[in-house]
């Protein structure tokens, strides 16, 4: 018997959709309006909602008997088995079908960088994150993908500096997240987690935060910004991300009420605020 349709949504982890938003920026960096590269933008955002879907039903029935054991992870819909295993396999091809038909119609080039983002996360959830740093590799080129997606489709030429910044950011919400495990001495719910200890990802944090803060200070003051711009005020938007940031750091360290980023960001006020001042203050700044 079929579970309530409430479960079938929740399998497809919505709340996590906030990451295909990173599609919209090469837009936001670029200060293009037009109406139509929005609509461009909606669409790679609902494909790669739907390709990402794939990829957490994949994983989540790959890891169903190690989430069982997860104090969280247990109450999945696969792990907890109110979605059954042929349930998440139909709901899984389907939605692979309609992603792999909409995306070959609307954009070829779209449809490569769908299939690349399913091929390597499937890949991680099979054996690629057995091996230790590759994990973290492949999370981060995950949103690489996304970004990439945004400039492709709407032939939109995109700093490198924005890349670098996006590999690094990820990363570090990636190497923070195995501090679930490794702060419970728990190592079934990830493979990999034996391998991290408390020690090395404090220094994988620290290098990886060191770069973030250098590559945007370089970002807003490099000649692309200042051609593009014609303006001198952008590096002050530094102070956002250093105190979104710190915030992150602050809640991972001391009040580790989850360690997934995402439900930190929607749970904390701050953050929130923080994320929509930076964006206010980089359009107010760019535009003096």
């Amino acid at each position: 018997m079929f579970t309530s349709f409430s479960k079938y949504i929740e399998v497809s982890k919505p709340y996590h959709s906030i990451k295909n938003l990173i599609v919209f920026a090469p837009l936001f960096f670029t200060f293009e309006h037009e109406l139509y590269l929005y609509l461009d933008a909606l669409i790679i955002f609902f494909l790669f909602y739907l390709m990402s879907t794939v990829v957490y039903i994949f994983n989540d029935i790959s890891d169903r008997n190690i989430d069982k054991l997860h104090p969280r992870k247990k109450h999945r819909p696969i792990a907890s088995g109110t979605v059954s295993i042929v349930e998440a396999k139909i709901i899984m091809l389907s939605i692979f079908s309609l992603a792999t038909i909409i995306s070959y119609f609307f954009n070829y080039q779209l449809l490569i960088v769908l299939l690349l983002y399913a091929v390597i996360n499937i890949l991680y959830s099979l054996k690629l994150k057995e091996i230790v740093f590759i994990d973290i590799l492949i999370i981060s080129s995950g949103f690489i993908l996304r970004l990439l997606a945004g400039s492709l489709v709407n032939d939109i030429y995109l700093s490198k500096w924005i890349y670098i910044m996006t590999f690094l950011l990820a990363g570090l919400l990636a190497v923070t997240k195995r501090k679930d495990a490794v702060d419970r001495n728990d190592y079934t719910s990830t493979s990999i987690s034996r391998y991290y200890t408390k020690t090395i990802i404090n220094y994988i944090v620290i290098i990886i935060t060191l770069s973030i803060i250098v590559t945007y200070t370089l970002f807003t003051i490099s000649s692309e910004i200042i051609i593009t711009l014609d303006n001198i005020y952008v590096p002050f938007t530094l102070v956002f991300v250093l105190l979104g940031v710190g915030r992150y750091l602050h809640l991972i360290y001391n009040k580790p009420i989850s360690y997934d980023p995402i439900e930190i960001f929607f749970n904390d006020l701050f953050m929130k605020v923080n994320f929509v001042l930076w964006v206010l203050s980089f359009y107010i700044l760019a535009k003096i």
